[in-house]
């Protein structure tokens, strides 16, 4: 855990099914860390580092749990720009059918700078 002690960032995941990371352990090098801010991302779906851990001056942990309802809000944002993206494909199809058939109708007018 001395590592802990200079980190900024600490992103945990495993597969041990238990907390890696525990109170007692950040407690330890608290003290070495000098107030430091420490953000830390649980990737575990079975938490990896305790909760506990997220109460402690300066400390900001997340969770999958706790990027749910923020992810939910950017799809939500997304989703109501579909239709100006559906707009903007169909009048770019349109222009794009109108050369193409432009070109099939006089092969030379392909050859020709566009005055459009």
């Amino acid at each position: 855990m001395t590592e802990l002690a200079s980190a900024d960032l600490l992103v945990a995941a495993s597969g041990a099914g238990e907390a890696m990371v525990t109170r007692g352990d950040f407690e330890r090098v608290e003290r070495t860390r000098a107030g430091r801010t420490l953000m830390v991302r649980d990737l575990g779906v079975t938490r990896i580092v305790e909760p506990e851990i997220g109460s402690r001056d300066g400390v900001y942990l997340y969770c999958a749990a706790d990027l749910q309802p923020i992810c939910e809000r950017n799809r939500r944002a997304r989703q109501t720009e579909l239709p100006k993206a559906f707009q903007i494909v169909g009048e770019e199809t349109g222009r794009f059918m109108s050369d193409l058939r432009f070109r099939k109708v006089d092969p030379a007018n392909g050859r020709l700078p566009k005055t459009r």
